[in-house]
């Protein structure tokens, strides 16, 4: 093997002047001449060469590479043989041949020997020959090896621009993978004792980049790799039902489609009618890919897939660049422990992430199951993990270099990836062009979220688990609220199991009304502060090093992290329970879900009821019912709504208020609608500015619906209702004639982007002065710092403030966050308050009163005026306390502006 080892900031031309060099100093050996430098790029040049006795002229391609090369550098060779009309071509190959090339090779040298020498393909190992006959370099069997030390049983000859070195690597024995390696000069054979130059190789681009190094008469103990082969995670189940891990693949439903489309794919390479051997499974966090793979593994171990061996490996449990090839080697060993194969004679070794499978024991491996009809899977679960972070940035290009091996040698032996796409990977980051790069070359299957029917098995699953009859209303809560996500009906499921074991019952469970960020924020507020700050710190590391957090925060808490199911532990690493938790720990935002509920009730009920509770705060659905003048199942469907959009809490006849004010209300309603997928498809049609026929879009709509099992015409009423709310909160205008109506595309809001915020008729908007401007202040100065976060500025005690600053225009809420609208200089920023305080409406009553009577009024005639002015009907209690914040207000503002 030789491997021409350049710099990391070697340009091309500095990268084929070695490769040209070497190619010159064999040349010359053979008595041949360069006379033209043809083409010098990187890893490979092309030169015209002159025989210095019979002056015949060949064409030399030298070819530096570490994987199988291809047929067509031998084919294109050939042709320039004859176009150039030189009497032969050589090509000079530093790496192996590919099965197809060696045909090529093959047949070749059975021709006529004046047909014969026309081509002549110059191997490692006979231009290696060439050199040590040469005596340019020693042979490598009498280089001056420890005798104590084991080594791989290839010596590579490497070639940098301080000198020519024999290399080899030694071998961690326990393991079977390279570790570290040991250099010697070229032409005396003796070791190199010069750690500077072990330094220089370390950092180049080459197989040694990867690998430690071995001084003088040193052994390696190999205490770190072997630590983190020890530590190699295989994807695990929860070990319950009502467990966040993975599921248990007899609690598995679903993905029938995915996984009959998996072994398909198996056995499409089993019976040769597949070059492919990568693949693929995407889908967002919490969507059950590794529970996926979890039940393909089981179903691989029934009668049916007995040819079929599954193993799948937990990247978060990477901590060095060897992770790649100790999965490799320990996915051998588990279908060797299994009886899926034999051991091999020969030691199953790894010499190279560039080919990893040159080995006599992984030879034996590969032979074993094409004469026995077999296939091995790997899948590397959390695949996107290496992209999160720089220190795994080594291992990504290991797996790089294996993926690229397993796809060229074509075995039976398929590598695959569990991926997450809600993540994002960088334009310039490396693995974006390698993930893309390798899209054709490997069968990929998405995850969808749950069909109806899918919907429908989990929840027996889940009835079974819980011993009860699932209660009606519980289940098409329970389908309504998880919108068809995975994880978010585990996460409500789990949170009615336990509520129902602990002696509650399932009607109490439904009329408090699921939310995902209020268990969030349960999960997090049962934390002890000490214990909080773990999970934070788990999340910002995550996967966080055990032993350190052991270290730092004790064994106790980390041990009662454990048994609240906070934390998993994934050998000696820790991770929070569920990455979607991890990105709420992180950020306080929950992740986007396109919503499918439609709301039952109507927009004019809706307003009507919110007014009510916004005096009220709490009251009972016997009094809604009266003052909306509803009748009792009507008013059940509009709680339910308000339940939905985040609104209202209900237990048992008791309804509770979760908004400040109704703009706070409506704007819960409208982030609701802006979600929904009617919108996301109303936008799609808008992005190809197509008009929108009501009468059309009927269909599209749907069909948005058309795994629900709900009849046409009842999907029609919904299309009517949403078409309702819609409007009515501005989010859609139309245009008619007496023929069709049509949404106009120009005027309706909520198309292009969802807006920053909404804008309804400003009575829905009036100044009550609900902070101070202290409070205010305050807020402002909190986002400026950073702070934006809306759950952080409430637990702040700024809420109040946020909806004053939403109200005056200064601020905006948007996906969880608080923003200003605009920036005002710290010198004028009180200036600006005071003049748009003094614009709105109920500061204008006071200061009609103080301009015709001279003095200011009493803060109850103040609540009363606005009470009337906005038809409200407020208590006395309210009214004071409405008018005296106004009146403080109205002072305030004055001064500042005298």
């Amino acid at each position: 093997m030789i491997e021409i080892a350049t710099e990391q900031e070697d340009s091309n031309r500095d990268k084929g002047v070695l490769l040209e060099k070497l190619g010159k100093e064999i040349l010359q050996v053979l008595q041949y001449e360069v006379i033209e430098e043809i083409r010098v790029t990187g890893m490979e040049v092309d030169l015209l060469a002159k025989h210095k006795l019979t002056a015949e002229e060949i064409l030399v391609e030298c070819k530096s590479h570490t994987a199988n090369l291809s047929a067509d550098v031998i084919t294109k060779l050939v042709g320039n043989i004859f176009t150039r009309d030189v009497s032969a071509g050589w090509l000079m190959t530093t790496g192996p041949l590919g099965k197809d090339a060696k045909g090529i090779q093959y047949d070749w040298e059975k021709k006529e020997i004046e047909k014969r020498r026309k081509l002549q393909v110059h191997t490692p190992d006979k231009l290696l020959q060439t050199l040590i006959s040469a005596n340019i370099i020693v042979n490598p069997e009498a280089l001056e090896t420890k005798e104590s030390q084991s080594y791989m049983p290839e010596t590579v000859f490497l070639v940098s621009k301080k000198g020519k070195f024999w290399a080899k690597k030694t071998i961690s024995e326990k393991i079977g993978i390279a570790d570290q390696f040991e250099l010697f000069n070229a032409e005396s054979g003796k070791l190199i004792t010069n750690e500077q130059i072990y330094i220089y190789v370390s950092n180049l681009e080459s197989s040694f980049s990867n690998l430690g190094y071995s001084l003088a008469d040193s052994v390696n103990d190999n205490i770190e790799i072997e630590t983190e082969y020890e530590n190699i995670v295989q994807v695990s189940s929860g070990d319950k039902w009502a467990d966040y891990r993975p599921s248990r693949p007899k609690d598995f439903v679903g993905r029938d489609l995915v996984i009959k489309d998996e072994f398909n794919f198996y056995s499409d390479v089993l019976l040769g009618k597949s070059e492919t051997r990568l693949t693929a499974i995407k889908a967002p966090s919490g969507w059950g890919k590794s529970s996926l793979l979890l039940k393909i593994k089981d179903r691989s171990t029934n009668k049916r897939n007995q040819k079929i061996f599954v193993c799948s490996v937990d990247l978060r449990a990477a901590s060095s660049k060897r992770y790649a090839e100790l999965a490799l080697i320990t996915c051998f060993n588990e279908a060797i422990k299994a009886n899926f194969i034999k051991k091999p004679k020969a030691d199953i070794l790894i010499n190279s992430t560039s080919n990893p499978f040159a080995s006599e024991g992984i030879k034996d491996i590969f032979e074993q199951l094409a004469s026995q009809n077999k296939l091995i899977v790997l899948y590397f679960d959390q695949f996107e993990e290496i992209f999160s972070k720089l220190e795994l940035l080594d291992l990504f290009n290991s797996i790089r270099k294996i993926s690229s091996a397993v796809d060229s040698a074509k075995e039976n032996f398929i590598l695959g990836y569990a991926w997450k796409t809600d993540g994002t990977i960088p334009t310039e980051h490396p693995a974006y062009n390698m993930w893309h790069m390798l899209k054709d070359r490997r069968f990929e299957k998405n995850l969808e979220i749950f069909t109806t029917k899918e919907i429908t098995k989990a929840l027996a699953v889940f009835s079974k688990e819980l011993g009860q009859v699932l209660n009606p209303n519980v289940k098409r809560y329970l389908e309504d609220q998880c919108q068809g996500y995975p994880w978010l009906l585990k996460k409500l499921s789990i949170h009615v199991y336990e509520t129902v074991t602990s002696g509650d019952t399932q009607e109490n469970v439904i009329t408090q009304g699921l939310d995902i960020g209020k268990l969030f924020e349960q999960d997090m507020m049962n934390l002890s502060p000490s214990e909080f700050e773990c999970v934070t710190r788990i999340a910002k590391e995550s996967p966080a090093d055990f032993f350190k957090l052991d270290q730092d925060f004790g064994n106790e808490i980390i041990d009662n992290l454990l048994n609240k199911r906070i934390v998993i532990r994934k050998a000696h690493k820790l991770i929070l329970y569920w990455d979607i938790f991890k990105d709420y720990v992180l950020t306080g935002v929950l992740p986007k879900i396109d919503i499918t509920y439609v709301p039952q009730g109507n927009i004019n009920a809706f307003m009507k009821l919110i007014s009510i509770l916004v005096d009220e705060g709490v009251t009972t659905i016997t009094q809604i019912s009266e003052q909306v003048d509803l009748g009792r199942k009507a008013t059940e469907n509009l709680l339910r709504d308000m339940i939905m959009f985040g609104n209202v809490s209900r237990k048992g006849e008791e309804v509770t208020l979760l908004d400040v004010d109704e703009k706070a209300a409506i704007e819960k309603v409208y982030e609701f609608f802006s979600n929904h997928i009617f919108m996301k498809r109303l936008r799609e049609y808008s992005s190809e500015s197509k008009n929108v026929v009501l009468i059309e879009f009927q269909r599209e709509f749907i069909e948005l619906y058309s795994d629900k099992n709900i009849q046409e015409k009842t999907l029609i009423l919904y299309y009517k209702k949403i078409l309702r709310w819609l409007s009515g909160l501005g989010l859609i205008d139309y245009k008619s004639n007496r023929e069709t109506s049509i949404i106009d595309l120009e005027r309706s809001r909520g198309l292009k982007t969802i807006p920053k915020k909404m804008i309804i008729q400003n009575k829905l908007y009036p100044f009550f002065g609900s902070a101070p401007a202290s409070r205010l202040l305050e807020l402002f100065e909190e986002i400026k710092a950073g702070e934006e976060l809306e759950a952080n500025l409430n637990r702040k005690k700024l809420r109040n403030a946020i909806t004053t600053a939403v109200t005056l225009g200064f601020a905006y809420r948007h996906e969880g966050m608080v923003k200003l609208e605009m920036i005002v200089t710290d010198n004028d920023l009180e200036l600006e308050i005071a003049r748009r305080v003094l614009q709105t409406e109920t500061i204008q009553l006071i200061d009609k009163y103080y301009s015709e009577n001279s003095n200011l009024p009493s803060r109850d005639w103040v609540g009363r005026e606005v009470s009337e002015l906005l038809n409200k009907k407020w208590k006395p209690s309210s009214e004071k306390r409405n008018g005296s914040a106004l009146l403080n207000w109205y002072v305030w503002s004055k001064e500042k502006l005298q």
